[in-house]
Parts: structure tokens; C-alpha cells; sequence
């Protein structure tokens, strides 16, 4: 387990006590774990507004790994959720869900979205 430096004659502050949930009520922070009728966590990748093929991924076992029972936004949370594996855009580490693409006409930009079932055809949704 990491330690924090410490001075003088202070103990070692464990890491695992400098990111209690007792630390972040401290400090004024209302704290409640994720809500049971969110069901999918979606990455979306860096992208760019020149970008016309955008794949989102479902990375819902990951997110559940990564953050087990944490409360959203406490610091065990933040690190937890910063540490998680994201997809490498490959497509063998996490399923490809949806698919955006975008055109760019005269003064409107046309979104179609995919949305991708393995061994079925996707569902075309266009807005």
C-alpha cells in the first residue's frame, strides 16, 4: 500500500485514509452512489470537428470494475474512474455500440446513428 511523505513526527498517512469517504464528507462534499436505473456507461474517444465517423463504445464491465460501489465524485471515485482501461479503437478490447457519422451540408450537419448489435443488423436512428 502507497504511503504519503509526512514530516516531523506525523505517522505516514496511508493512501487508502487520504481518500476516505469520511475525508470527503469533511469537506462539505454530498456524496451518493451511482443511480441503480443507470445501466450503460459509453466512452467516447478524442475526437476532433473535422471528424465525420465517431465510434462510441460500451464499456460497462470496465466502469463496473474500475469503480466497484465508490460514491460519484469522491476521491477514491475520481482516481478509480481516471485509472479505468479504455478502448485502444481497435475493437478488441471493447464492443463498438454505436456508430455516429456526420455530414456537413450547406449550414446544417446531418447525424446518423447506428446503434450496433453483435450479429444483427444495427438500427438506423437519424436526427
Amino acid at each position: 500500500m502507497a504511503a504519503l511523505p509526512a514530516f516531523g513526527n506525523y505517522h505516514h498517512v496511508q493512501l487508502a485514509e487520504a481518500l476516505d469517504a469520511a475525508l470527503d464528507q469533511r469537506l462539505g462534499r454530498h456524496l451518493r452512489p451511482t443511480p441503480a436505473h443507470l445501466s450503460r456507461v459509453v466512452y467516447i474517444p478524442k475526437h476532433k470537428d473535422i471528424t465525420t465517423h465517431l465510434p462510441l463504445y460500451d464499456v460497462t464491465d470496465n466502469y463496473a470494475k474500475a469503480v466497484k460501489s465508490e460514491y460519484i465524485g469522491s476521491s477514491k471515485f475520481k482516481l478509480n474512474l481516471a485509472m479505468m482501461k479504455r478502448p485502444n479503437g481497435d475493437g478488441t478490447d471493447a464492443e463498438v455500440r454505436y456508430l455516429v457519422n456526420l455530414e456537413s451540408g450547406l449550414g446544417e450537419t446531418i447525424v446518423t446513428v447506428e446503434r450496433r448489435v453483435p450479429a444483427h443488423n444495427g438500427e438506423m436512428v437519424k436526427t
